[in-house]
């Protein structure tokens, strides 16, 4: 009998620290939005009271299955991690905290229908706040050929996109909750995301 308490301690030990390190990354990474990751973290605290539950009951089909759970969860949890540090890195810069990522949209007009990619941007002018600019064009550069016109607010951006001085802006994931409450969000679309290495 103590033998087994001592098993599923081990392992539900082993599901908890997996858990943390994964955790850690998803907001080392800002992979999820701090409402998701509450989400994430509660649901996880109630499946692990579940799991402590099966585990403390009589019943050997009930310890089975919670033994198998976590089983599960440790090996996904464990892939989950590998995947996330081949993408980001994170497990590296937890230990040099060298760097960091910060996520950028680029958007246009809703209207237009010409930009759906990227690469359609060739030659076009792209707005971008003052604040994003040095890692950006490096970034961008990389990707296509274009202009840069700078901004020093999100309004002089969507004005500028309105008004035809530029065919599209780029903006990082710090100025995303401004755009979400600004009444002109619903005249613009998002046609590319991604995450940029940015050293610290």
């Amino acid at each position: 009998m103590t033998k087994k308490y001592l098993l599923s301690s081990i392992s539900i030990c082993l599901m908890v620290s997996l858990f943390i390190v994964m955790i850690i990354g998803i907001i080392n990474i800002k992979l999820l939005n701090p409402l998701m990751t509450r989400i994430m973290i509660i649901s996880f605290v109630l499946l692990t009271g579940i799991l402590i539950k099966l585990y403390l009951s009589k019943s050997h089909r009930r310890y089975n299955a919670g033994a198998l759970i976590t089983i599960v969860l440790n090996l996904i949890l464990a892939f989950q991690i590998i995947d996330m540090n081949k993408s980001y890195s994170y497990i590296e810069n937890l230990v040099s905290n060298s760097y960091e990522y910060n996520t950028y949209e680029l958007y246009v007009q809703k209207s237009n229908t010409t930009y759906s990619k990227i690469d359609k941007l060739k030659g076009k002018t792209i707005g971008l706040l003052e604040t994003n600019r040095d890692n950006v064009i490096e970034y961008i550069d990389n990707l296509v050929e274009v202009k840069y016109r700078t901004y020093h607010s999100l309004d002089e951006l969507l004005n500028a996109i309105k008004d035809g001085e530029i065919q599209a802006f780029i903006i990082s994931d710090q100025n995303k909750n401004e755009l979400e409450k600004n009444k002109n969000k619903s005249k613009i679309r998002m046609i590319y995301t991604n995450r940029i290495k940015k050293e610290l």
